[in-house]
């Protein structure tokens, strides 16, 4: 079974305490758990080296998609970070990625990316910012 990370921040964004361990049969299993842990902390729920969920709450709450988010958690105040996967080099790169206000950030355990989404999907846009990452070697 897949291992999942729980973190607990404090509002500046800092690491309250070690994460939480559990064991999950799938990525959804696990973020419901952590769901059912949120109980007004702010989370990240990571598998691996990407970011399945997170808490953090937003300054305005206009996604700008409603397939990145779902209604629920817009309402609550989240940034709802989705997973995200692609090759570069004949190797899979995992991060997570957010759509904001028209703008797509990516982020792994060592760097982040953001651009303006123009032509392309948000998925796609955030690929591409994966992949630069990975040529950067942060990723």
């Amino acid at each position: 079974m897949p291992t999942y990370r729980i973190y607990t921040f404090d509002e500046a964004g800092r690491v309250l305490e070690p994460p939480k361990i559990i064991e999950y049969e799938n990525d959804e299993a696990a973020v419901k758990e952590a769901k059912q842990l949120l109980n007004g902390k702010l989370i990240e729920v990571w598998e691996k080296r990407a970011v399945l969920f997170g808490s953090i709450p937003l300054v305005a709450n206009n996604y700008g998609s409603s397939s990145i988010a779902n209604t629920r958690e817009v309402d609550m105040g989240l940034e709802v970070w989705s997973a995200i996967t692609t090759e570069y080099n004949g190797r899979t790169i995992k991060g997570s990625f957010k759509f904001i206000d028209g703008m797509v950030n990516v982020r792994t355990p060592h760097a982040s990316k953001t651009t303006q989404s123009g032509g392309h999907t948000p998925e796609q846009m955030a690929k591409n910012l994966l992949r630069e990452l990975a040529r950067e070697g942060k990723a």
